[in-house]
């Protein structure tokens, strides 16, 4: 494996490996067609089918080859540098499904700090981020991160803190990224940064009622993006970018 990203939500090149879960294969066909090399997480039969495989629930890439993962998928510390094992399992029910669900974002942390595994909080601390509670759970589900001053959320409260932190948000309507067995998914598992400027979006994102937005504030930021025109928008848990 080479070099490990020092950010992975932000990366300043192209990646080159990512975690996936269950996925269509199709789309992971074209996600590959970008030369990302996948790999895939086992199911945990803890979370609900339609989450199980969810990479963004499961496992925290906190960069530089420090990852927190749920103790279901300590097979992954076989590839992995500095892997910690989560205190506390990932519950089957919101909010103990959230424990390793957070935005990191420059040396901020948004997300629900009353759910915060242990081990993260740890993590966080020792490195001075600043922990910025939100109230969305699934705060990384819920973002595309861009940049350290910029994203694209489907949710209110991390738009609204987002503004505070005098960060640029986009905030959209939710509705439009399909999640089988829920009534809707999030733009930030139906979506990937992966170089420096360049955004997947896991479907067809023209199809969203808020594209002429997304596009413009792509645009506005010097972002170029590409998207599956064969397949709807869908929120695949994210691709978890490893170096």
């Amino acid at each position: 494996m080479s070099e490990f990203l020092n950010d992975p939500y932000t990366p300043e090149r192209k990646i080159q490996t990512a975690f996936i879960g269950n996925a269509p294969r199709e789309l992971k066909n074209w996600i590959e067609s970008h030369n990302v090399r996948l790999i895939e997480i086992k199911n945990n039969p803890n979370l609900p089918t339609p989450l199980a495989g969810h990479a963004e629930i499961q496992i925290f890439h906190a960069g530089s080859g420090t990852f927190v993962c749920d103790e279901m998928q300590e097979q992954l510390f076989k590839v992995l540098k500095f892997a910690k094992a989560s205190d506390l399992t990932i519950g089957s029910t919101y909010p103990d499904d959230c424990k390793l669900n957070f935005a990191v974002i420059g040396e901020r942390v948004f997300g629900k700090q009353s759910c915060m595994d242990p081990t993260l909080q740890k993590i966080c601390d020792q490195r001075g981020w600043k922990r910025i509670h939100v109230n969305q759970g699934y705060a990384r589900c819920s973002t595309c991160i861009l940049s350290f001053d910029n994203f694209i959320t489907d949710d209110p409260s991390m738009h609204r803190t987002g503004i505070i932190e005098r960060m640029d948000s986009l905030l959209i309507r939710k509705g439009d990224v399909k999640l089988d067995g829920f009534d809707y998914g999030f733009i930030g598992g139906a979506s990937a940064k992966i170089s420096n400027d360049e955004v997947l979006f896991f479907g067809d994102i023209r199809q969203h009622r808020d594209f002429d937005q997304i596009h413009a504030f792509l645009t506005r930021h010097h972002y170029t993006y590409e998207y599956f025109p064969d397949f709807p928008l869908t929120d695949i848990g994210g691709i978890l970018p490893i170096d």
